[in-house]
């Protein structure tokens, strides 16, 4: 049995995996076989690579038996060849691309400065709102195992084209309950507790397809988030959902028999307000006393233009 571990086969199998992997990555780049999977393109492009170094190192391990030492010494010196080829060609292509993308860069700018003229809008629309925002925003992470940010959907581009720029990811943990897996390290939704299924984000715009959510409550980081990746509540469904408000002023915010500023103001005796109506800048609150007993009903007014004038609780 012929010696496969002679010193010429090992550099027949070392340049062959590295010779199969730079063929396997720039194969799957002319394939476009990572095109529109986000993410996971860069894991894609590195296992074609991988498995091209596999199928290569068992062919060069299969023909180093058979091979004389001399025809193992010519298959090496064409198998570097060929490296030294694929890796020119991979510094014209990089060379290309970034011609093209000076040229291209220069021939957008029309392009370019409209979708700037459209973000300052949206920006100042959320300079204006920016207090309290839309209302919330609720991943559906019970069947959904991922939920991904993206950057700006309104280039022009198709929206299913647009790719992700970060997630963050579910997992089951025991007994059912759900867990995050990851989360880049900037996020900071408005309410998190995963225990009782709550995790909301403050919506700031809406359109057809993407929703723009505060991602950080301390910085206001902005990013956006599929539609139809979880469910909308805007701040009067929302406060349907909560457990009790409380004024942000009381000596100034009262209970009025009427929604409106100059109504009387209700006599009942209270500790908890449970909102049941929403109207306008207005809600109906029901009151209790400390046993939970209902005292009276009234109305609450909950904001004053973009000022949210009211504290809530999500859980009792």
């Amino acid at each position: 049995m012929k010696n496969i571990l002679r010193r010429g086969c090992i550099a027949l199998y070392i340049i062959t995996i590295v010779a199969f992997f730079l063929g396997g990555m720039t194969f799957a780049g002319m394939t476009d076989a990572a095109k529109d999977q986000g993410l996971a393109s860069g894991a894609i492009v590195l296992m074609y690579g991988f498995y091209f170094a596999v199928a290569g190192f068992a062919a060069s391990f299969v023909i180093s038996y058979f091979l004389s030492d001399k025809s193992i010494k010519l298959l090496n010196i064409i198998v570097s060849v060929l490296i030294l080829i694929n890796a020119g060609l991979v510094y014209y292509n990089y060379n290309e691309r970034q011609k093209n993308k000076s040229a291209f860069q220069f021939d957008r700018n029309s392009v370019e400065n409209f979708n700037a003229a459209v973000q300052m809008v949206f920006n100042n629309l959320k300079m204006r709102d920016s207090s309290i925002g839309l209302g919330f925003f609720k991943p559906d992470f019970v069947n959904l195992s991922a939920l991904y940010f993206y950057g700006n959907p309104f280039s022009g581009e198709p929206a299913e084209e647009i790719p992700p720029i970060d997630s963050m990811t579910f997992s089951e943990k025991d007994y059912g309950s759900l867990d995050i897996s990851y989360a880049p390290p900037w996020l900071v939704p408005a309410h998190m507790k995963l225990d009782y299924e709550i995790l909301f984000f403050r919506i700031m715009f809406v359109s057809n397809n993407y929703i723009e959510i505060e991602v950080n409550e301390y910085d206001d980081r902005t990013l956006c988030v599929k539609k139809d990746a979880g469910e909308i509540f805007y701040w009067p469904e929302f406060f349907l959902k909560v457990h009790s408000v409380e004024q942000l002023n009381p000596s100034e915010q009262k209970i009025r028999i009427k929604p409106l500023t100059y109504s009387d103001e209700v006599i009942y005796k209270y500790e908890i307000m449970k909102p049941v109506l929403i109207k306008d800048e207005w809600m109906m609150v029901e009151l209790y006393d400390d046993g939970y007993n209902l005292t009276g009903k009234g109305w609450l007014q909950w904001k004053s233009g973009d000022k949210l004038l009211i504290s809530y609780s999500l859980l009792s």
